[in-house]
């Protein structure tokens, strides 16, 4: 898995800031320092979805909505329902990041294998994850 450096800035980032994970969570090339704390989580969508290719995680204004008002996202246009249908908003508790959260990640794509999306309610932010993620980070996507 590729993943950006703990701390490191999207607006600021060059290829030192990309770190190189193993699925066992073996950080295999560091230059940048050490990976994002979001590593766990994402490492169990890969572990867990041998058909995900790629993971965006964002902190979208949308997904601060829709994990204050929402039990499931609902789909808001057609092409949308078509691909990813209603995101479920979860809680993992106080953690978002660490082993307990990427349990409850694991716990749930084992129980929602067709998923494509979830928003985190408490650090509201939108784990979408697919085969092929072409388009998916324009404007709208969150």
């Amino acid at each position: 898995m590729l993943i950006k450096a703990s701390g490191a800035s999207f607006g600021d980032m060059d290829y030192d800031d990309i770190i190189e994970v193993s699925l066992d969570g073996e950080v295999s090339s560091c230059e940048g320092g050490k990976p994002s704390r979001e590593s766990e989580t994402h490492l169990a969508i890969y572990r867990c979805r041998k058909d995900v290719s790629a993971i965006f995680h964002c902190h979208s204004p949308w997904s601060v909505v829709a994990s204050l008002s929402f039990d499931a996202w609902p789909p808001v246009s057609l092409p949308l329902e078509m691909k990813i249908g209603s995101v479920p908003v979860v809680d993992f508790g106080e953690g978002h990041a660490d082993r307990k959260a990427a349990d409850h990640v694991t716990d749930l794509m084992i129980a929602k294998p067709e998923l494509k999306a979830f928003v985190q309610r408490r650090q509201r932010f939108v784990l979408s994850f697919d085969r092929n993620h072409q388009g998916r980070t324009r404007r709208g996507a969150c």
